[in-house]
């Protein structure tokens, strides 16, 4: 075979793969959208529950750095009255 007759094969068989792909792909979409449908109770769980997570997160945060002032400021007082 001649480097030309090559060439030609290789680009028929890249056309013939992109066509097969795009085949798979359409055929593949309703299965793909089904699955999405059924999915999207979980994840809109999954989320809530990260939320509520983090919530929980922000406010024990913010106790702990309320506390944390607050023994600051009793630390800050008493080295006050020492001097």
């Amino acid at each position: 075979m001649k480097s030309k007759d090559v060439k030609k094969a290789a680009v028929e068989a890249a056309k013939r793969g992109k066509r097969a792909a795009k085949a798979i792909s359409k055929a593949a979409a309703p299965k793909i959208k089904l699955m999405k449908k059924a999915a999207k109770p979980y994840v809109k769980k999954a989320k809530r529950a990260a939320e509520d997570l983090m919530d929980d997160a922000m406010e024990k945060g913010r106790e702990i750095a309320k506390d944390a002032l607050k023994a600051g400021s009793k630390q800050l007082k008493k080295a006050s009255k020492a001097l």
